[in-house]
Formats: structure tokens, C-alpha cells, sequence
């Protein structure tokens, strides 16, 4: 079990309780420190004892470099991610161990999430099956593919199939990894979320989008995930998987105007017509696009006329 952890101290104490309740005995709990500045030191030190080990690096690695520094100390024969604002939720590591101990075959094993907020209040479910089963390798790359449709978070991988993380990527590292891992080795998906991860806007992620560099990284990683797919079924797939990453990148400039960062705005929405130009036919385009030169109310009053469209109020009583 590894904890990569950068100034985590708003959450950090909450993911390591998550990981000690457990109830499979058999584990050990690295945290790598990526030289924060806050008090994280302080309460990983109020955790020491014999399955829980605690690296300080004194230098930066980045995500995707605290990520490798935690897999090159991890010692078990499983290894397993979990941020430091996550939780993984009770029988999640023996739920794991047992699927891969059952399923020789899967060269690891993952599962559904429960989205929460700052708060841990719950949001939505992630559950792209709702099935429990043996994913082979073209199935699970095809769905990923089109979005980050398996997480790092809740996944158990034999160690010797551990890949390193691309100290290059600062957005989508953990997409690409899954993305990688899956074209090597089938997968054994569970349908019942075992772990919680949280939304906020504090996290890495939510700093990678208001940077403004996240389109061109995510294109990237897409154009390299394709040019592993078998020459007939590339086409095909290229065409649904850059729609996917179109609105995606529309619902990132979405999240830029209710922040009113228009900048960052204006980039995602650069990048969604570059990906599939057919998106700049679509009204929400172009009220976005008027909201991050303009008035933000505009694309307020978009939202709000669609949102009647598709929720139209219930009709009256005659006479009232």
C-alpha cells in the first residue's frame, strides 16, 4: 500500500486511518513525502510502527515522480496507489488480493468509485459495468480510450506488472498508466465501490486545469494509446474517442467560466474544436465562447433556458 502525499495535511490523517482499518492484516504502508511544507510530517510520524514506513524526500519529484519513488519502495507482492485526499473503503484489499489470487489470468484488478466532495458528502457513482468480471485487454483499453474510466484509486496490481509512471506528463499520468497497463494484461473489474475519491478544488487536478495545459498532454496520450490499437479498429475508434475528448475539454472550460478563469476557458475550448471541429455546432460552444470574451452571465442563461428545455415545470390545475 502506497501514499505518494505532498502538503496533505487537510486529508492526510483520514486516508491512513482508511488504509490501518482494513481487515486484511497482511500489508505494509509506504508514504512517500514529496517535501511538504505543511505539517504532513508531523502526522505521519504519529502513524509509525511496524507496517507503516515513512519516506521524506528533501528534493520535489512531482506527482508522477513521487509515484515511481513509492512503487521503487513498495516490497509486497501486490502494489496499490492511494492519494493522499482519498479512502479506501472497508474489505477493499482483501476484496482485491482474493479476485487476483482467483483470477490468475488478470495482471490486476480494479473497481467502481464513489465520488465525494471536499466534505466526503457523496456526489455520483463511478460504475462503467455494473457487473463484476474478467475485462480482457481490448475491451478495457477500448473503454479507457474514451475517458479515464478506471482509476488508479482502487487498483491492486501484481507487482511485477507495475509499469513507471512518464515523469514528463504533469496531467492524465494516471490515465496513461492505466492506459499502458491495460494493453499488457486483462483485468479483473469489480462492480461494488471499495473506495471514495474526492473532488475538491485544492487537489493537483483542480491546479493542472486552472493552469491551462491539460488539452494538449491529454491529445498526446490519446495519440499514443491509438497507435496501439490494431490498424482495422483504429479509425473506428479514433473518430468516438476524440468526440469523447472534445466534451471533455468542453466541460473543463465549463468549470473555467464558473471559476470565471476565462483563460483557461478559452484554451479548452480551442482544443475541443481541434479535437472534433463538429463541436463548434453546438449552441453550449458558442455561449461559452461569448461567456469567456464577455459577460459570464451569458452562458448562466444558456444553462438555465436548457435546463428548462429538458425539465420543463409540471403542468397547472385548470383555473390556477
Amino acid at each position: 500500500m502506497c501514499v505518494p502525499v505532498f502538503n496533505g495535511e487537510r486529508y492526510l490523517a483520514e486516508t491512513l486511518e482508511s488504509v490501518l482499518r482494513q481487515d486484511f492484516a497482511s500489508f505494509e504502508l509506504v508514504i512517500c513525502d514529496d517535501a511538504s511544507t505543511d505539517l504532513t510530517p508531523d502526522i505521519c510520524g504519529r502513524y509509525a510502527g511496524p507496517r507503516v514506513r515513512y519516506r521524506r524526500f528533501e528534493q520535489r519529484g512531482g506527482q508522477s515522480g513521487n509515484f515511481n519513488r513509492c512503487l521503487a519502495e513498495a516490497r509486497g507482492d501486490f502494489v496499490t496507489l492511494l492519494h493522499s485526499d482519498d479512502v479506501h473503503l472497508p474489505g477493499l484489499l482483501a476484496r482485491r488480493v482474493e479476485q487476483l489470487e482467483r483470477h490468475p489470468e488478470a495482471g490486476f484488478a480494479c473497481g467502481a468509485l464513489e465520488l465525494a466532495d471536499a466534505a466526503g458528502g457523496h456526489l455520483s457513482l463511478m460504475q462503467p459495468w455494473k457487473e463484476e468480471r474478467l475485462l480482457p485487454s481490448d475491451t478495457l483499453v477500448r473503454a479507457l480510450l474514451h475517458g479515464s474510466v478506471v482509476s488508479t484509486l482502487g487498483l491492486l496490481v501484481r507487482r511485477e506488472n507495475a509499469l513507471l509512471f512518464r515523469n514528463e506528463l504533469t496531467w492524465g499520468h494516471d490515465w496513461d498508466w492505466v492506459l499502458r497497463l491495460a494493453a499488457r494484461h486483462p483485468a479483473h473489474y469489480d462492480s461494488r465501490p471499495l473506495a471514495r475519491y474526492r473532488v475538491h478544488n485544492a487537489s493537483g487536478t483542480a491546479e493542472i486545469l486552472d493552469s491551462g495545459t491539460n488539452a494538449q498532454q491529454e491529445r498526446s496520450i490519446l495519440d499514443e494509446a491509438l497507435a496501439r490499437v490494431p490498424d482495422g479498429e483504429r479509425d473506428k475508434l479514433r473518430e468516438s474517442a476524440l468526440r469523447a475528448l472534445s466534451l471533455r475539454q468542453m466541460a473543463f472550460a465549463g468549470r473555467g467560466l464558473e471559476g470565471n478563469r476565462r483563460g483557461v476557458a478559452r484554451y479548452n475550448l480551442k482544443h475541443a474544436a481541434l479535437a472534433w471541429p463538429v463541436v463548434v455546432f453546438k449552441p453550449a460552444y458558442w455561449a461559452m465562447a461569448a461567456a469567456s470574451l464577455g459577460p459570464l452571465w451569458v452562458y448562466s442563461l444558456f444553462r438555465k433556458f436548457r435546463k428548462r428545455l429538458r425539465d420543463p415545470p409540471p403542468p397547472q390545475e385548470p383555473g390556477r
